[in-house]
């Protein structure tokens, strides 16, 4: 009998601590997860937007302040022949965040070890963008615009490179070739300097 009484005090003591638990759980998370009502959304990327790294699960993020989640990620079909098909994000943001016009949503890539996001850098301003609305893009992320940008770069950098190797250091190597005309050369403007 008092081994009844034992299993008893012990299930309704383990039945206690899951309660502490989940009452602990919800004072330090907030119930506004419970409670607060949220919007799904969804977001389009063009193929060469490179979304690497982003999985469902991953952070939605205000100015890095995380407010919601991806739902899930597909590849859709392009609505006219000739396009290509892109990348449709669905997440879930509150609804007190409205997105509206001009709103701006870029991928923040991960560094080593960390999982990329999803990142308002401008919430908009105007009518609000519908729930559902294909045409709201995305933006690349900061580092992927710069890599293109360097990438724009490359021809620039090679033409100043052969300019260097073709006409800067061949004059160079005439004209130290001749260490008397160098010396000739400073001593008759040092001369001219002192003149004056």
């Amino acid at each position: 009998m008092t081994k009844n009484r034992n299993d008893l005090r012990a299930g309704f003591f383990l039945l206690l601590s899951a309660a502490a638990i989940c009452i602990l759980a919800l004072l330090i998370r907030g119930s506004s997860i419970f409670t607060e009502p949220t919007d799904r959304r969804i977001v389009r990327f063009d193929l060469s937007d490179d979304i690497g790294g982003l999985r469902i699960g991953d952070d939605v993020r205000i100015g890095g302040f995380k407010i919601g989640e991806v739902r899930s990620i597909t590849i859709e079909s392009p609505e006219k022949p000739g396009d290509q098909p892109y990348l449709r994000v669905a997440y879930t943001i509150p609804h007190k965040y409205p997105v509206r016009q001009n709103a701006v949503l870029r991928i923040q890539k991960a560094l080593v070890g960390s999982s990329s996001l999803l990142n308002f850098e401008r919430l908009g301003a105007g009518d609000e963008i519908a729930l559902n609305d294909p045409a709201f893009r995305g933006q690349r992320s900061l580092t992927d615009q710069f890599l293109d940008d360097l990438a724009e770069l490359r021809q620039p950098i090679r033409q100043i490179l052969a300019d260097v190797r073709d006409k800067t250091l061949p004059n160079l190597a005439a004209t130290l070739a001749n260490p008397r005309d160098i010396t000739a050369g400073v001593k008759s403007h040092v001369a001219g300097v002192f003149a004056a």
